[in-house]
């Protein structure tokens, strides 16, 4: 699977995740449950996006014969999603 694969399918999971808290929050509270799961379940999803697009140019610049490791990132995301 290549890395943009699973971001996407990342995105359509918060997605789906969104649709699915708007539906079951109780009447009134709607933007306020969406709105925490935007916010807690966003940042993850913008934290393992970032990782991964900063790993991926790491990855190449080593394979052209940079430096290994040299942008520094740590907690890699897994391979799989």
């Amino acid at each position: 699977m290549r890395p943009n694969d699973c971001g996407l399918e990342q995105a359509i999971a918060h997605f789906m995740q969104m649709r699915q808290t708007a539906q079951m929050a109780p009447d009134g509270t709607v933007l306020a449950v969406c709105e925490q799961v935007a916010l807690n379940e966003g940042r993850t999803f913008l934290r393992n996006s970032l990782t991964a697009a900063v790993q991926s140019r790491i990855d190449e610049a080593e394979q052209k014969g940079g430096a290994p490791g040299a942008a520094g990132v740590s907690n890699r995301p897994s391979s799989d999603c």
